[in-house]
C-alpha cells in the first residue's frame, strides 16, 4: 500500500481526438468522466462517456480512452491496489 492507501487516485486531461496508448494493468479501475466525451474500449468492447458517467475495468483488460467530444475530456482513474509502473504493459 501507498502511506497505508490500497487504491491510487489521478485526474487526467486528453485534447479532442487525442487517446490513451493501448495498455493492460494488473489492477482494477474505475474511470470517472468530469467534463467531455469519449469512448473507453474495454477488451474490443467499446463505452461511450459523457459527464459524471464511471465505468469499471477488472485486471488486465487490454484498454484505451479517446476523447470524442470537441472540448478537453478530463476524467479520474482510481486504481486498486494502488498503480505502480510495473503493474502496466502498453501494447501499442
Amino acid at each position: 500500500t501507498l502511506n497505508g492507501i490500497g487504491y491510487s487516485l489521478a485526474q487526467f486531461t486528453l485534447e479532442p481526438e487525442k487517446k490513451s496508448n493501448i495498455h493492460k494493468i494488473k489492477s482494477s479501475e474505475i474511470y470517472y468522466i468530469l467534463e467531455g466525451e469519449a469512448v473507453l474500449m474495454i477488451n474490443d468492447e467499446i463505452h461511450q462517456l459523457k459527464k459524471d458517467d464511471s465505468v469499471y475495468v477488472p485486471p488486465m483488460s487490454k484498454q484505451y480512452i479517446k476523447n470524442i467530444g470537441s472540448t478537453d475530456l478530463r476524467f479520474l482513474c482510481i486504481v486498486e491496489p494502488a498503480w505502480r509502473p510495473e503493474d502496466e504493459t502498453i501494447l501499442e
